[in-house]
Formats: C-alpha cells, sequence, structure tokens
C-alpha cells in the first residue's frame, strides 16, 4: 500500500512539473501586452523605440493616433512612421518614462491598454487600442492626452 501512495505522490509531483513548465513556456495574451507596457516604461532610447514597434505594422492594420498636435494616419508599411516616431521621442531621449499606472482589457481579439506616465514634462494618459493577427498584437489606434 505504501509503494502505491509513493508512486501517486510521484506521479503527482510529475504532473504538476510538466504543468508548471508549460505554463512557463507560453506566453498569456496578457503577458504579450504587458511587454509593451514595459517597453514604453524606463529610459527613451532606440531599443525601447524599437520594442513598442513590434507592436506596429501599419501594412497589416493601418495606425490611427491623435494627439493635442491633431490626428495622422499611417497604413501600407508607412516608412516615415517610424522616422516621425524617431523625431517626436528625440526630446525625451536619455530620459526616464515611469508609467504610474496602466490596465489591459482583453475581449476576443481586441485589447485596449490604458496608462498613465510621468515624464518630464509632466503627466500624460495614452490609450492603446489593439487587435490580434494570429499570435501578434497590433494597435491600430493611439490616443495621447
Amino acid at each position: 500500500m505504501k509503494r502505491i501512495a509513493l508512486y501517486a505522490v510521484a506521479i503527482a509531483v510529475v504532473i504538476g512539473g510538466l504543468a508548471a513548465a508549460a505554463d512557463a513556456l507560453v506566453l498569456t495574451d496578457e503577458e504579450r501586452l504587458e511587454q509593451l507596457v514595459d517597453a514604453l516604461d524606463g529610459e527613451v532610447d532606440d531599443g525601447s523605440l524599437d520594442e513598442v514597434l513590434r507592436f506596429v505594422a501599419t501594412d497589416r492594420e493601418p495606425l490611427e493616433v491623435s494627439s493635442r498636435e491633431g490626428n495622422d494616419l499611417y497604413e501600407d508599411a508607412d516608412a516615415d512612421l517610424a522616422q516621425r516616431a524617431r523625431g517626436i521621442l528625440r526630446s525625451l531621449r536619455g530620459s526616464e518614462v515611469e508609467v504610474v499606472q496602466h490596465t489591459i482589457e482583453i475581449e476576443g481579439d481586441e485589447a485596449e491598454v490604458a496608462l498613465r506616465a510621468r515624464t518630464r514634462h509632466g503627466v500624460l494618459d495614452a490609450q492603446l487600442d489593439l487587435v490580434r493577427h494570429g499570435e501578434r498584437w497590433l494597435v491600430w489606434r493611439a490616443r495621447v492626452r
């Protein structure tokens, strides 16, 4: 009887270990979107911008950007987008952006990331609307206030 109990415990440990390993290898949608928030948080440099731009593919999903300066639409693999984003962030380069609050809401193939960030220019609020393309989340609208 002790031998059967020992086997049962060993099997339970192995199954638990396999389940934990599988969970560690699989990224959830929320974890993918947390990567976007993480890319926006911290020192502004080319690497962080590249991480954010991984969530943009204007040839697959046009991007609408709204800010105090106006509205812009980027589509059809618009090469100007990365250049313009680098130009806008030039004033923040080397400074810190601190995401002080964020929420992630996922409903089916659509998601919303809302955040408040502190920069050396003050506090800003942003809302990013995303849509899933396969395993990838792409921003289709960004509103900054």
